[in-house]
């Protein structure tokens, strides 16, 4: 169980009608223990530290105590008694330096020290120009550093080391028209370079995996008036590089690096460059429509087209066991046919979803709401399971739960 304690301050001050500025700082307090009434021994934490059937024995366990429930797991143990807790200090400011409407300068940042953590500092500056009639520009660079999980810092300061965060850099051009007989756009494009944090297989630990950069657009149309409003928006994100670092041999973020023996002579390397467990293309569209001052219809919509990325995983597969020289004929021909097979029902190919709903305010005070969830969609409404990587002989992994229609009402009364 875990307690939390947040303390906030913020102070905002306006030299003139152009420049102002903001000041703060947090306190937070995280007390990490057995839950509420529950017996202590039975308190266990570890990233690792499942109980399924076969599972390889975590690395590290975070314990009550030398008498307590383990399930029998092996391991380096840590004793902690009844719990720990750490502080979390952090402090943050922004300037708004209105220099001409062509020229406003935005500059923001806070800086995160938890006791087990290094010193994290997110800065962030945002140029806006007013082009008046023509719309608005702004362009951003952001670094933004995320602190890993409070278990591994607990982990990595007990082992006498300094957790490393995740950390991303990026950059981002927005445009936003005027509004134009009740249309506008809004168009975007950016360049992120991220070291991410995840599972290290290598380890059984979360910790720095690899390097990421990507890119993509977003565009979105909106057409308004009082009693219509429509909406679309298509966005893009293409994978440009993703490389492990040293001494991790595979991760679920991308195929595109990859050198995992998976046994038998079956070597799965690097295939592909798109993002695992992502649609490079998501299409969203949705309606708001008055039809008198009581009743309202709206609808949203999206199309995933395809997930890329997990498609690569499946080529690696097949590339892998191909050309094994220890599968046998038979065994090579079945986890084939099983990728055929997958592939043949719609595994990661589109997926479409439609929602709708119906409000009535019945009195001024009273508004009922009927709503419908999957109410249309393609391929059984499969929604995909969360892919870490390929460990297996085959796509023993690939897994989805069908997602069903549902109805619901709901009433607001206002008093």
């Amino acid at each position: 169980v875990e307690d939390t304690l947040l303390l906030k301050t913020l102070a905002n001050y306006a030299f003139n009608e152009k420049y102002s500025a903001a000041l703060g700082t947090e306190l937070m307090r995280e007390r990490f223990g057995s839950g509420w009434g529950m017996n202590p021994a039975d308190f266990r934490m570890g990233e690792s530290a499942g109980t399924t059937p076969g599972f390889i024995a975590p690395s590290t366990l975070i314990l009550n105590g030398p008498d307590s429930n383990s399930n029998g797991l092996s391991g380096t143990k840590y004793y902690v008694g009844d719990g720990w807790s750490t502080n979390t200090y952090s402090f943050l400011g922004e300037t708004n330096l209105r220099f001409h409407r062509l020229l406003n300068v935005i500059v923001s940042g806070r800086t995160d020290k938890n006791s087990y953590s290094q010193l994290a500092f997110s800065p962030r500056v945002a140029a806006v120009s007013d082009f008046e009639q023509y719309g608005i520009a702004k362009l951003i660079w952001q670094k933004s550093v995320r602190l890993n999980t409070a278990t591994q810092l607990y982990l990595e300061h007990a082992a006498g080391q300094s957790s490393a965060p995740e950390t991303l850099k990026g950059m981002e051009l927005i445009y936003d028209s005027p509004t134009l007989r009740h249309a506008s756009v809004t168009a975007s494009t950016y360049y992120n370079n991220i070291r991410v944090l995840g599972w290290n297989p290598a380890l059984a630990t979360t910790g720095p995996l690899g390097d990421l950069s990507l890119w993509g657009v977003d565009l979105e149309g909106k057409y308004e008036t009082e009693k219509v409003t429509v909406g679309i928006n298509h966005s893009y994100t293409k994978q440009l590089d993703w490389t492990l670092i040293p001494g991790v041999p595979s991760a679920g973020v991308s195929y595109a690096d990859y050198n995992r023996s998976v046994g038998s002579g079956v070597l799965y390397t690097g295939t592909g460059n798109h993002l695992n467990n992502w649609a490079n293309n998501v299409t969203k569209l949705y309606s708001i429509v008055k039809v008198t001052p009581r009743l309202t219809l709206f609808n949203d919509a999206r199309v995933f087209w395809g997930m890329a990325g997990a498609k690569d995983g499946l080529t690696m597969v097949r590339n892998g066991v191909n050309a094994s020289t220890t599968l046998s004929d038979s065994d090579k021909q079945k986890i084939n046919s099983d990728i055929d097979s997958i592939l043949g029902h719609g595994g990661y190919g589109a997926d479409f979803r439609l929602d709708m709903s119906v409000s009535y305010q019945v009195l001024k005070p009273l508004s009922v709401q009927v709503f419908v969830m999957n109410l249309l969609g393609n391929n059984d409404n499969k929604r995909y399971a969360y892919e870490g990587g390929i460990s297996a002989i085959g796509p023993q992994r690939v897994n989805w739960i069908e997602e069903p229609r549902v109805y619901g009402m709901k009433v607001d009364y206002k008093f």
